[in-house]
């Protein structure tokens, strides 16, 4: 199995900031939080930049960074759609002024959320963000329901029904 470690020397680096370790408290998707969001993205990065054969280095870096913006969970609906849409640009931003990202990583952070976001998105290391973002944001809303179905039949089977 590929290794986020072994092929990004820095990722430890970033992975221990401080301010990557605050995205735990940041809720995703119902069922886990920013941070391990973030590095199952990067795992999966990691894979498709070997199919697509681009840089392993700055595939992981943007994967780590895609959500690197301030946000807490969002109450209403018009929350959670403006989050969507702006939260690239501000964890681009937030990538090159805390962690020194360059133009290729900042603009697969800026176009992750395709085709939601406002920017196209250009390259191989963006399309490797791109496609590890969704899968492991399907793979994550999935885990919720299915969580969710389980506690209910075990809910059921505790009250006798």
């Amino acid at each position: 199995m590929l290794n986020i470690y072994r092929a990004c020397p820095d990722a430890s680096t970033i992975i221990q900031s401080s301010r990557y370790q605050a995205m735990r408290l940041s809720k995703r998707h119902g069922c886990t939080n920013t941070y391990d969001h973030s590095i199952r993205v990067a795992e999966l990065a990691l894979m498709f930049s070997t199919v697509f054969f681009c840089d392993r280095i700055k595939a992981i870096h943007a994967a780590l960074l895609h959500d690197m913006a301030d946000s807490e969970e969002r109450k209403s609906f018009g929350e959670k759609c403006h989050y969507m849409m702006l939260h690239p640009q501000e964890a681009a931003v937030n990538a090159a002024r805390l962690y020194g990202m360059g133009d290729e990583e900042c603009a697969a952070i800026r176009t992750h959320m395709f085709p939601l976001s406002s920017s196209m998105p250009h390259g191989r290391i963006a399309l490797s963000v791109i496609l590890a973002d969704k899968f492991v944001s399907i793979y994550e809303v999935t885990l919720m329901h299915l969580m969710m179905q389980a506690r209910m039949v075990r809910v059921s089977h505790v009250r006798g029904r």
